[in-house]
């Protein structure tokens, strides 16, 4: 009793915080909560597309305190201490590295591994948040090329809630791919950003506007698609819905 109410006392006020970090830089409207109605009795899929490396922590500020959502990163992510932390604290999930033509006995028995413990998270009613393309956006669109993780676990899962969360606004953004055409070293934008913070007097900040919309849709109906192309196919269109590749450069002074 004592241990979960301490466990309550210290997600407020870690939400709160992370809260409150992410206000300082951006603005961000959420549409679609009050429409979803998930089964209490089965796991939680979350499916995203991945524009910028600071979309996680605004995804889990938004869903953790109704679903406690899990993260599924790629290993070498935890390598990073800041990185690290956040990710031990939501309870990621490591993805083992798969570098394309070089798959050996070890990956695969590392990715089995890595679906085994993920589908049986959904099948004890936990949430899990993927994203499909398991890469940063190269352009601002969502592509997903040759992936297969969606597929397998809607596939290999008992029925399960499955969202679609569509993430606009970071395209352009430090953490994004847009400025250095690489994934960004998240140790040096965070040492940028806080420098910024503290040159703006924290609360003068110039605000990004980030909109995330998500939506309920049937397991069933994601089970139709025959290969992983089709559904890699619907899911990038669902993702790229209504969005502009430009960027948005929204400076730190």
């Amino acid at each position: 009793m004592i241990v979960k109410m301490w466990r309550t006392i210290y997600e407020a006020t870690y939400a709160f915080l992370v809260g409150s970090a992410l206000k300082l830089r951006y603005k961000i409207k959420l549409e679609g909560l009050k429409s979803l109605k998930p089964n209490p009795n089965q796991g939680s899929l979350f499916l995203s597309n991945h524009v910028a490396e600071i979309d996680p922590v605004i995804l889990e500020y938004l869903f953790w305190p109704r679903f406690h959502v899990r993260p599924l990163a790629v290993n070498y992510l935890f390598k990073d201490v800041v990185v690290r932390w956040f990710l031990n604290s939501v309870g990621a999930i490591p993805v083992p590295t798969v570098v394309p033509g070089r798959e050996c006995k070890k990956t695969v028995e590392q990715m089995e591994k890595f679906y085994n413990q993920t589908i049986s998270l959904l099948d004890n009613q936990a949430s899990v948040l993927l994203y499909p393309a398991g890469r940063l956006s190269r352009n601002g669109k969502e592509e997903i090329v040759n992936q297969y993780s969606a597929y397998v676990l809607l596939h290999k899962s008992k029925e399960c809630n499955v969202f679609l969360i569509r993430i606009s606004g970071l395209w352009g953004s430090a953490f994004s791919r847009y400025k250095t055409q690489s994934t960004p070293k998240l140790g040096k934008v965070f040492k940028e950003a806080m420098k910024a913070l503290l040159r703006r007097g924290l609360f003068f900040m110039p605000k990004r506007f980030v909109k995330v919309t998500i939506q309920q849709i049937d397991h069933d109906f994601l089970k139709q698609f025959p290969t992983k192309q089709d559904l890699n196919a619907f899911l990038s269109s669902w993702f790229n819905e209504g969005k502009e590749s430009f960027p948005i450069e929204v400076p730190y002074a």
